[in-house]
């Protein structure tokens, strides 16, 4: 990134060691099995039979690790339906640009795989990644929804807005090697609010998979703005109740096992099952099975690999292997750095201090507190927060030494969604210090988005983190702050 923070990343590796020698699946690594295995059986009487067999099956791995596969018009490998290292452009993955139906754009070789959003930025951002790991690991191509605005977050008066508006998504298909499509590349729809040129718009009935009809609290159907604004008429045939993580309906479904209902053997299981029975559309009047060229979901963001709750856990395969990898825009990068320079009154080519970051939740989470509760009964107070900024800063003094500029961070950026004008007041009052986003008119300039991009890109940047437990915007900020820049992390706890 530009306009680094003075400090070194615990995860930078040694400049002496090439980027080759790293790579899982690299040549070189290769060549290390391959003298391994001949070491191995060297001294063995049956090293004439067991050395063929090995050397033949490490040219394999070489054929999936550094080969060029034959590719098909889609740019799929026909035969294992690996795809080929270089396949980033999406545009390979569709018939053209943005049609009237997104049938007519689907390759007819190629399968695919979106879901719905789910209240809010950070909890859409869970959802596109959760998409992606779904695709990833069931061969599909990952369509993502855009972002929709809710007024309870950003206000009134946003637009739905893609995921490459505000993450790198070029750099995430080739971090991950992985065709990645948005939903804007495949169909028309009225994006920020342009209806021009919509008036040969198809509605089309999809077949879809629901979730939330077997972990919801009423067994219901989750309504969505995107079906509307995407001309669709969707039917929902309810997800098999063994597709729960614990193998019966509970909060959660498995990602592996939803995996599962995307082959034909699966598929064909799953609809045997006495409440798949589908929905009826809300327009056309069809009942439709779920579609298995694009495979929709409703709701992944009650989803997981192995428990519930998956992205608290540092093992956490879809964050590991994908999140992590999700970079901002350079547009959103260099609006919150303008922001970020204003508020510690730094010069456009000076460095930027290094600083503990803090996300602080409240408005909405007074409703766990019951329906007689106050801010004050309620939430934590700020000497809550301050413990736990003292406790960031003795990790960084022992993460780095008393040598390191890291050991005397005393900078510390707040966010939060708080209204009260007295509040941020008392941050003032603790030498804390934040973006006052209405005086500075942030949603007017830049648009309703932008007030909580730029919180979570700052939040990104500290050298560690102190946030609110059970928010997602502390959860994924906590995350970045850890993997992108090894700084450590604490939670304080919700009363």
């Amino acid at each position: 990134m530009s306009n680094n923070i003075a400090y070194t990343p615990l995860h930078q590796t040694d400049s002496n060691e090439s980027s080759s020698s790293r790579e899982y699946g690299s040549s070189s690594q290769l060549g290390d099995h391959v003298a391994w295995l001949l070491r191995f059986f060297r001294r063995s009487r049956v090293a004439m039979l067991i050395v063929p067999v090995a050397l033949l099956g490490a040219l394999g791995l070489a054929h999936v690790f550094v080969g060029q596969a034959k590719v098909s018009e889609s740019g799929l490998d026909t035969a294992t339906r690996n795809y080929p290292l270089v396949a980033h452009d999406s545009s390979r993955y569709l018939n053209g640009a943005a049609m009237n139906s997104f049938r007519e754009n689907l390759k007819k070789d190629a399968k695919y795989v979106t879901a719905w959003n789910y209240a809010g930025l950070t909890n859409d951002f869970m959802v596109h990644c959760n998409i992606i790991y779904l695709g990833m690991i069931s061969s599909r191509i990952p369509i993502i929804p855009p972002f929709v605005p809710l007024s309870q977050h950003i206000g009134n008066g946003g637009f739905l807005q893609d995921f490459s508006e505000f993450f790198d998504l070029p750099g995430l298909r080739a971090a991950l090697n992985h065709p990645i499509l948005e939903w804007s590349q495949v169909k028309k729809a009225p994006y920020a609010g342009n209806t021009a040129n919509l008036k040969d718009v198809v509605e089309e009935p999809l077949g879809c998979w629901s979730n939330w009809e077997l972990i919801g609290p009423n067994g219901d159907i989750v309504y969505t703005e995107l079906a509307p604004f995407l001309s669709l008429d969707v039917s929902y045939t309810p997800t098999p109740e063994y597709i729960g993580l614990t193998g019966k309906p509970g909060y959660h479904t498995s990602l592996w096992g939803l995996v599962s209902i995307l082959y034909p053997d699966g598929r064909a299981k799953a609809l045997r099952q006495k409440e798949s029975v589908p929905s009826v559309g809300a327009s056309q009047n069809q009942a439709l099975l779920p579609d298995d060229q694009l495979a929709c979901f409703d709701v992944l963001y009650f989803s997981g690999v192995r428990e519930e709750w998956e992205w608290e856990r540092d093992y956490s395969p879809v964050w590991n292997l994908v999140a992590k990898y999700a970079r901002f825009t350079q547009k959103v990068e260099d609006v919150s750095m303008f922001y970020l320079r204003k508020v510690f009154n730094v010069g456009r080519n000076e460095d930027v201090p290094p600083f503990i970051s803090m996300h602080i939740r409240r408005t909405d989470f007074i409703i766990a507190c019951g329906p007689e509760a106050t801010p004050e009964t309620c939430f934590l107070p700020l000497s809550a927060y301050s413990d736990q900024v003292k406790k960031i800063q003795s990790d960084l003094l022992a993460l780095h030494g008393p040598k390191s500029p890291l050991s005397k961070v005393t900078h510390v950026f707040v966010a939060s969604d708080e209204k009260n004008n007295e509040w941020w007041g008392s941050i003032r009052q603790q030498g804390w210090y934040f973006i006052d986003h209405g005086s500075e008119n942030i949603a007017e300039v830049h648009g309703s988005w932008y007030p909580s991009l730029i919180d979570a890109y700052i939040l990104a940047r500290g050298a560690g983190f102190v946030g609110t437990r059970q928010s997602t915007m502390s959860l994924v900020a906590a995350r970045r702050v850890q993997d992108w820049n090894g700084g450590p992390t604490r939670m304080a706890q919700s009363r």
